[in-house]
């Protein structure tokens, strides 16, 4: 199986060099576009004023979204409704009682 599998790839079974490649300086001058694209975009980036105004106000406003949005049920449920409700489910899980198989005298 060996000696069936000692084929090695010869020099034709390789994909030929790729003949259309952009020249070195076609490449630079599209890094430079870029780089010059990249610093306009810095710039205006800089000139925003990201400043989200009063934290107190953009509490409130999110504290009122987040009330406006009605809840379910089982997500208004305490930490101590879920631990009781999953006792309770283990509890429902127990295994009866062993059946007395002592013979009947």
């Amino acid at each position: 199986m060996v000696d069936a599998n000692r084929h090695y790839p010869s020099w034709e079974n390789f994909p030929a060099a790729p003949a259309d490649l952009p020249q070195a300086t076609q490449v630079a001058a599209q890094v430079q576009a870029l780089q010059g694209q990249g610093g306009a975009l810095g710039g205006e980036v800089a000139r925003i004023d990201w400043t989200l105004g009063d934290a107190e106000t953009l509490a409130a406003e999110t504290r009122a979204q987040v009330g406006a949005v009605p809840v379910s049920p089982d997500a208004a449920r305490t930490e101590a409704e879920i631990d009781a409700f999953a006792q309770s489910l283990r509890d429902r899980a127990k295994a009866p009682p062993p059946i007395d198989r002592r013979p009947v005298e």
